[in-house]
Order: structure tokens, then sequence, then C-alpha cells
């Protein structure tokens, strides 16, 4: 039996256009890393997708792999089946129809692109400057608040997305800008039942920070935020569970005495 609670709440298969591994390789890299639950949130850009940028999403596929393994690692791993749901805002009659479709134990709400944009990975920040990469930042920000407005989401990825790659080009942002914004952003989720995720990519890239880090996740507490999920993101099975353990320790340091999880499809709390 495992000594302490611990789960991976994002994670992403081959059935990911950048990601690489079988579902069952994953499990056993969570189980390998003293997970007792995984969620696989396999990625659908549905803007993306229906325009034809990105590649189909095979949501069947997905669902049976997911049930061997299941079955597989049954009483070992908690396997739910998630998918992270890319701009859904923009698509929202098909984004609910997929949703229906695959009865998902977990969603996650991400915005890797504003409306008409291109993924913030793709932006040089190096040739746009300052000024035109926060303008970018804040508008990401804004759409944020849109995106919690669909309904029917869990958690909302990665808030600070865009910081992963502004980094990576040597560019900062001061958060302390935005701080009306942020809190407008957390005052949304908190209405809407909308957890905040603390994703732990971030540590392994230039950000050198989980997304979004300490100073927002304190300041989404200060809020009166109460719901968060913590995921590695992981698109290689050696990156699952990545962050987990020091994340949650970030939280009790800040005054979270639990961290949420799933159950019957809605989320529910596991003591730190």
């Amino acid at each position: 039996m495992k000594e302490k609670f611990k789960a991976d709440y994002h994670t992403h298969s081959k059935y990911s256009f950048d990601g690489c591994e079988s579902i069952r390789v994953m499990a056993r890299a969570a189980e390998a890393a003293g997970l007792c639950e995984i969620a696989v949130t396999d990625h659908c850009d549905i803007d993306g997708v229906l325009a034809g940028f990105y590649p189909s999403y095979d949501g069947d596929a997905i669902e049976k792999e997911i049930n061997e393994v299941r079955s597989e690692f049954d009483g070992r791993l908690t396997i739910l089946h998630g998918i992270e749901l890319g701009q859904p805002h923009t698509r929202p009659a098909q984004s609910r129809e997929l949703i229906e479709r695959y009865k998902y134990d977990f969603v996650i709400g991400s915005l890797h692109n504003m409306r008409d944009m291109p993924d913030f990975s793709f932006l040089r920040y190096d040739k746009m400057g300052y000024p035109l990469s926060e303008n970018y930042f804040s508008r990401s920000l804004c759409e944020l608040c849109e995106l919690c407005d669909f309904g029917g989401i869990h958690t909302l990825a990665h808030i600070t997305y865009p910081v992963r790659y502004m980094r990576e080009y040597g560019m900062d942002i001061d958060y302390r800008k935005f701080y009306d914004q942020f809190e407008l952003l957390y005052k949304k989720m908190i209405a809407c039942g909308v957890a905040l995720e603390i994703n732990t990519s971030g540590l392994r890239r230039a950000a050198h920070a989980t997304l979004p880090d300490t100073e927002l996740v304190a300041l989404y507490r200060e809020c009166g935020g109460k719901l968060v999920t913590v995921g590695s993101d992981a698109h290689i099975a050696g990156d699952i569970g990545a962050g987990i353990e020091e994340s949650y320790e970030t939280m009790k340091k800040l005054g979270f005495k639990s961290v949420n999880v799933i159950r019957g499809g809605k989320l529910d709390e596991i003591s730190l």
C-alpha cells in the first residue's frame, strides 16, 4: 500500500499530437512513481482540429485503450478518462457534443492560442518585444475568463502558459502589472466552480517555476480560491508524477489543507 496519496491529473499519451507513449506504458510509469491516480488527458484543441491545423481527435481509440489498461491495473492504479480541451469557448457546440459523447471523468480547459492566432509556443517573443508580448499576455487572461463561462470543465490549466515560452527567449513578465486581471479571473473561476491547476511542467523548462508560480497561487488563495488540481503535463513516461510532491508541499505552506480529485464526476478533496 502506498504511504500517502499522490496523483497526476494532467498527462499525454501517443494520442496527443506531441505525445509518444502508449497508455499502458504511462500507467506503468505512474505505478513506478508511486502514484495512486493518473488522468489521461490527451489534447483536443478543438478550433485547430476543426480548422485542419491539427490531426483529428481519436476519442474512440483513447476510450478503448483506457478501458483495457484499467482492467490490467485494477486495484493498483486509478486511471481517469480525461481530455485537455483547448479553446472550447471558440467552438462551444462542438465542445459540448464531444464532452457528452465520451462522458469524461475529468475535463481540463486550456488556452493554447487566442482566437484566430497561432499557439503561443509558435510566437517569436524576441522579435515581438515587451509591449506586444505583454499585450498578448493581457489578452490571454481576458480569454481565460471567457473560457470559464463555457462551463463543463473541472480545472483551468497552466494559466500562465505564454510565459513558458517567453522565458525560453529570455523574456519575463512582471505579474504585478496584471494583478487586477488575475483577481478578475480568479473570481470568475470561483463563481464557476472551476479549479486552478498547478502545472509542474515549468519546473522542467526555462520557466523554472510551476504554471502559475507560487506568487500567483498565493494570490488565488487570497482571493478565496480553494479548488486546486496538480498535474505534470507529462508527454513522456519519465515525466509522469514529476513535481507533484513539491507542489503539494507548496500548497501546504500557502495554507491549503487539501488537493482536489475527481469522485463521481465531481471535484472532491483529499487531505494533503
